[in-house]
Order: C-alpha cells, then sequence, then structure tokens
C-alpha cells in the first residue's frame, strides 16, 4: 500500500533558495517528492512510501525525515491523499467562482 507522509519545516517556503528546495527534492528521489508552502506558510515536504501498514509507514518517514527541522508530520493512506486534496480544489474553485 502506498502512503504519503508530510514533513512540515520549521522554515518560512517564501524564504527558501531554489538551492535548498532542490537539494531536499534531489534527497527523496525515487520517492515521488513535492515541496510548497502549506496553509500557514510553513514549507511542507511530501513523499510516497510504500508500506504494509500505517505503524510501518509511520517509523519509515520518520527515519527517513531525520536531520530535518520538523514542528510536524502527518502520514496518511495516498487514496486518502488524493481525495482529499480533490475535495480541497474543488472547494477553491466554488470559492472563486
Amino acid at each position: 500500500m502506498e502512503y504519503n507522509a508530510t514533513a512540515i519545516l520549521g522554515c518560512d517556503f517564501q524564504q527558501m533558495t531554489e538551492e535548498e528546495t532542490d537539494a531536499l527534492l534531489d534527497r527523496y528521489t525515487g520517492n515521488c517528492p513535492a515541496i510548497g508552502s502549506g496553509i500557514t506558510g510553513a514549507t511542507e515536504l511530501v513523499i510516497t512510501i510504500d508500506s504494509d501498514s500505517l505503524d510501518r509507514a509511520t517509523q519509515k518517514a520518520r527515519s527517513m525525515f531525520i536531520g530535518l527541522e520538523l514542528v510536524g508530520m502527518e502520514v496518511i493512506e495516498t487514496v486518502v491523499w488524493d481525495l482529499r486534496t480533490s475535495i480541497l480544489e474543488s472547494s477553491k474553485e466554488l470559492l472563486l467562482a
């Protein structure tokens, strides 16, 4: 099963340099990394992890995020992630209409 692990970093995404974001993306190549600004403005790094359980996916994410300045972390099934993202995008479209 696939899980998405989000590392919420203790830095403002807008303050990061291109070199810093590229270094993070390169570090997680192979895990479909994405990086951007979260709802609070904090930097959110999302990776995909294959695992047979949520507990193991969480353990793997914690070990992969060692060395990052974490203020939070979330691990959820990719199916749930995709559903939530779809709902949020639909809500934005309704608000902007």
